[in-house]
């Protein structure tokens, strides 16, 4: 499975059914990046994120699936800490 990379980063989100889906990361062209994916189950799920193919600070991130439906939802971290909106 490749993984989509940006620069020195990628990720990888595993789901309650055990699947992996691959996110997709954009450059905010300000120093982050932002990682969009669009749920297709209910659950727990994580989110494993990688700059040079080692972990960063604080993953895997862990989220909850309440409801699967169209839009966005964001969250937004730095360094070690994760924080939803």
């Amino acid at each position: 499975m490749k993984i989509w990379t940006l620069f020195y980063f990628s990720a990888l989100i595993g789901t309650p059914a055990g699947k992996f889906h691959i996110p997709i990361i954009d450059d905010n062209q300000d120093g982050t990046v932002s990682i969009q994916y669009q749920p297709s189950e209910v659950g727990s799920h994580q989110l494993d994120v990688f700059c040079q193919g080692q972990p960063i600070a604080g993953s895997p991130f862990k989220f909850h699936v309440d409801q699967v439906q169209s839009g966005y939802v964001s969250a937004e971290g730095r360094s070690k800490s994760w924080n939803s909106m």
